[in-house]
């Protein structure tokens, strides 16, 4: 998924929200040229916000609105739809690249500028754009078993631990925090008193599922909670923050993927290898919807 739909999805909402309102308004206009920031003395109206962006990304949110209109209208036209599930898969997919939920609807806020129901929406254009592209195609299953066998290592799931984590400043302040844990006190309700580890503290300490090859922690931190076994608890473990508890509540061993569970995926996969790039079917589709722009560089 490109980072530059999130955003057009984003510059879309002002634009359609502001613009639309200002010129089909004949008073909005004149309330529109209000102050919404100030520099020194110099203002920057409603107005002349939202001018800037009609000029910085005008045309590129229009070109958005007729590729959705295009695709949309085909896929409805053929009775091809995508599914919540399908659009749920995907985006499970991509979560997998971060420790936990909180930090994955973060990284969608801080990198594109999104919401998770933006980049559903998002998924669906895409998803349904790679259907209208592939609806021809018809791979069978001998075809996919071949990729399989002969792709083994993009299936492979290296061994994983979920693991969870409570940092604390001072080897002190470990100590005491292992004995309350020994005493019968809830971990997840002692990471989010004690952890200061803000992220993860929030969801009781949880760091979701780690790899031994993650290049995101410490080799050394990765070597304890790897030898810890199911429930168990490590001693204190020395970290640039200060020192962390860590306790492991799942095992998962190493394992290449069941055919099963990649078979539409890999049917994807050769399909899409079989037609024309995306924007090359993109582009067919617009001069098949007879989709052209009509105003020019300076908006007439």
């Amino acid at each position: 998924m490109k980072s530059g739909w999130m955003r057009g999805i984003i510059i879309l909402l002002v634009f359609v929200l502001g613009l639309s309102i200002g010129y089909f308004l004949p008073d909005r206009k004149e309330k529109m040229d209000v102050p919404v920031a100030s520099v020194g003395d110099e203002i920057i109206t409603e107005l002349m916000w939202l001018n800037q962006l009609k000029e910085d990304y005008g045309e590129q949110v229009l070109q958005d609105m007729i590729d959705r209109k295009v695709v949309f209208s085909e896929a409805n036209r053929l009775g091809i739809t995508v599914s919540d599930k399908e659009i749920e898969q995907e985006i499970q997919k991509m979560r997998k690249a971060y420790e936990n939920d909180e930090q994955f609807l973060n990284s969608l806020k801080e990198q594109s500028g999104t919401t998770l129901e933006q980049l559903k929406e998002d998924m669906r254009y895409y998803l349904t754009w790679e259907k209208l592209a592939t609806k021809d195609v018809v791979v069978s299953d001998p075809e996919i078993e071949e990729y399989y066998n002969n792709n083994l290592y993009l299936f492979q799931e290296p061994e994983k631990v979920h693991a969870w984590q409570i940092v604390v400043s001072t080897e002190e302040e470990a100590k005491q925090v292992i004995r309350e844990l020994e005493e019968g006190t809830d971990f997840s309700t002692l990471a989010k008193e004690r952890s200061m580890d803000l992220l993860t503290a929030n969801q009781g300490g949880d760091l979701g599922f780690i790899s031994l090859n993650d290049s995101y922690f410490d080799p050394s931190f990765l070597e304890v909670a790897f030898s810890l076994k199911e429930g168990e608890i490590s001693s204190p473990i020395p970290v640039e923050k200060g020192f962390v508890i860590l306790k492991v509540t799942e095992k998962v061993k190493e394992r290449i993927i069941p055919l099963d569970e990649v078979k539409d995926t890999i049917r994807k996969e050769i399909a899409l290898s079989q037609v024309p790039s995306l924007p090359q079917v993109l582009d067919q589709l617009r001069k098949q919807a007879k989709a052209q722009i009509l105003i020019n560089d300076n908006g007439k």
